[in-house]
C-alpha cells in the first residue's frame, strides 16, 4: 500500500475481508496496523484472506481505526500492489 499523504501520525488502520456476498465486510476477520510515514507500507493479510477461499474473488477494505475517526481526510492511498503466493 502506498500512502501518498498522512495527516495524522501515526495513521492507525484496519483491513477487513468481505463476506461471500462481496457487498459487506466480515467484521470477524481483520488485521490492524499503523503507518508512521508516507510511502510504501506492507500489510500482511495472510491471516484473514483465506476466509475468501473458493469465492472466486479477493476483496478487502482498508479503513481508519477508531482513534482516527472524525478527523476529516487523514490519509490518501495512491497505489496498491499485491504479492500473491500459493
Amino acid at each position: 500500500m502506498y500512502f501518498s499523504s498522512l495527516e495524522v501520525l501515526p495513521y492507525d488502520w484496519v483491513v477487513y475481508v468481505y463476506q461471500s456476498d462481496a457487498n459487506n465486510i466480515n467484521t470477524g476477520y481483520y488485521v490492524e496496523g499503523s503507518s508512521a510515514t508516507t510511502g510504501w507500507t506492507t500489510i500482511d493479510v495472510t491471516s484473514i484472506i483465506h476466509q475468501l477461499d473458493g469465492q472466486g474473488f479477493m476483496k478487502v477494505r482498508l479503513i481508519s481505526s477508531m482513534s482516527n475517526r472524525n478527523k476529516g481526510t487523514i490519509a490518501s492511498v495512491s497505489e496498491m500492489e499485491w504479492n500473491l503466493t500459493i
